[in-house]
């Protein structure tokens, strides 16, 4: 028990950590954060709304796109720690669960080349 509880948490850790941002960042946009006395991306986001339309822009760009590549990383690093964990990396793509979405459109591909190259070799064969 122990043991499966423990290789899940890196991965909690992570994912909650981007999510954490998020919320700490719309908080501090809507004004419900720290004081404005505190340098927050949040905050600055709500401080550059004012000045966005005067056609300054970047004063928003960059603490939001901060975010977002920290979000973004967090959960990759999230979803690689899982991968890692469960081995799902070191099988071939034909034993993967079905998956939607892109990441199970790229499984199915995978699983298509792998049966039409087996079929080329039996075809191959016999002849």
């Amino acid at each position: 028990l122990f043991r499966n509880v423990i290789t899940s948490v890196p991965v909690l850790l992570t994912l909650n950590a981007a999510d954490a941002v998020l919320v700490l960042g719309g908080l501090g946009f809507l004004g419900l954060g720290l004081p404005e006395t505190v340098p927050e991306w949040g905050g600055d986001l709500n401080l550059a709304l004012a000045a966005v339309p005067t056609g300054v822009w970047w004063t928003a760009l960059f603490p939001g796109l901060a975010m977002f590549v920290l979000v973004l990383g967090l959960s990759f690093l999230g979803e690689g720690i899982e991968a890692w964990v469960s081995g799902a990396e070191a099988r071939p793509a034909s034993d993967l669960p079905h998956r939607h979405g892109c990441n199970g459109l790229v499984d199915q591909l995978a699983v298509a080349e792998h049966g039409r190259a087996a079929l080329e070799k039996k075809l191959r064969q016999h002849r």
